[in-house]
């Protein structure tokens, strides 16, 4: 069991890295991609990591969607994004 608590406290330092290095609580999926591959992982490790990190309640999941410039009401597309739960959250799930 103590093994396993050491895991989520290294996910948790690995996914607070990424957020801070932004200095936003919110990440497109791109910017935690472009962040963990300039870090040298591949994608099958970033999609591993955050599995992990939303297993354990680290982040959650989230769409936004994206309207035309010209026409704010026009959805042009949707962006996956990831926000970073407070460590008070953590503390709970513990």
């Amino acid at each position: 069991m103590e093994n396993k608590h050491a895991d989520k406290s290294k996910i948790r330092h690995i996914i607070a890295q990424a957020f801070k290095h932004f200095r936003e609580s919110t990440l497109f999926k791109e910017e935690l991609y472009q962040y963990f591959t300039s870090k040298g992982m591949s994608e099958e490790e970033i999609d591993e990591l955050i599995k992990e990190a939303l297993r354990q309640d680290i982040i959650d999941i989230g769409v936004v969607p994206i309207s035309s410039p010209d026409n704010p009401l026009k959805i042009i597309e949707d962006k996956i994004v990831y926000i970073l739960k407070s460590r008070k959250k953590w503390a709970k799930i513990g």
